[in-house]
């Protein structure tokens, strides 16, 4: 199934009283960012992956990459896995934002 692995996705990704860590090769730099590069870079990706969403077989397995715990996702899973991911940012950020306007 091309989309078995989303609801274990879901249900790590949304639980929010899990603190991740990530790994070493995903955490930034500690430098000073341009937010309108950042925001030109995100741009692209959703492209890409509306583009990817559009023109692939989104149920062929991604061979290239796995997700330790989850092993191989199909396209679909990658997919749903961005935006799950994104979420789980937004909602960070949303929860940061509001302590920031307490102060």
């Amino acid at each position: 199934k091309p989309d078995e692995k989303i609801k274990d996705i879901e249900a790590l990704f949304y639980d929010f009283d899990i603190k991740m860590e990530a790994p070493e090769f995903l955490i930034p730099s500690n430098k000073e960012y341009n937010k309108n590069s950042l925001t030109l870079a995100l741009l692209k990706i959703e492209e890409e992956l509306l583009t990817v969403s559009e023109t692939h077989d989104l149920t062929l397995t991604y061979l290239d990459f796995e997700l330790p715990g989850f092993g191989k996702f199909t396209f679909y899973e990658w997919i749903n896995f961005a935006l799950i991911h994104i979420t789980r940012h937004l909602r960070q950020l949303d929860s940061i934002s509001k302590i920031v306007q307490k102060q």
